[in-house]
């Protein structure tokens, strides 16, 4: 194979890159061949650019690798981040008794197969003042699921400063279920 009408440094990495690689050879010689049978200079320098392409070493692998473990990255760090703020409200917010009165599939971003994301409408017995309903979207962990069902009472942690802010807690679920307050009878 004749590398002498290349100039010197697309001939050296040529020459290297069928060491590393010698099975880009054929590939090279083709491309050679169609250099050497070039009728113009644009056309011979077409075949430079060809040969350039073919022995630069692709990156595309690394790219998609990297945003890859970019996009894992931040979904990571998304998911903890929200337990960060679950669990920071859970302990901030007022044990409230509640009573779920819907139940319907949720839009958690990120879930994990020991645990289900579902809009809960639960209807609030505050200590003080009439019982409202409040909705919220969380991922209950499916060892509770049986216990968050229409019609039974839990225990949820409501925002001192947002009283529609309601969290699941699971913390209280390792206790018996409350009992129905008097105003709910």
């Amino acid at each position: 194979m004749n590398l002498s009408p290349l100039n010197e440094g697309l001939r050296t990495k040529v020459e290297q890159r069928m060491r590393t690689k010698p099975e880009f050879t054929p590939f090279i010689g083709r491309i050679l061949e169609m250099r050497a049978a070039a009728k113009s200079d644009e056309e011979r320098a077409r075949h430079d650019r060809q040969l350039e392409r073919l022995i630069r070493p692709s990156r595309i692998r690394e790219r998609l690798g990297l945003a890859l473990l970019a996009v894992c990255g931040a979904l990571l760090g998304y998911a903890i981040y929200i337990d960060q703020q679950v669990e920071h409200a859970a302990a901030a917010g007022t044990p409230t008794t509640a009573q779920v009165e819907r139940m319907e599939p949720g839009g958690c971003l990120i879930g994990t197969k020991t645990e289900h994301c579902l809009t809960l409408t639960v209807k609030r017995y505050p200590a003080s003042g009439a019982p409202y309903s409040a909705s919220f979207t969380q991922r209950i962990p499916l060892e509770w699921l049986a216990r968050v069902q229409p019609g039974s009472w839990l225990t949820v942690a409501v925002a001192p400063a947002e009283p529609q802010k309601v969290t699941f807690d699971v913390r209280t679920m390792y206790v018996a279920p409350p009992a129905p307050p008097a105003s709910a009878q």
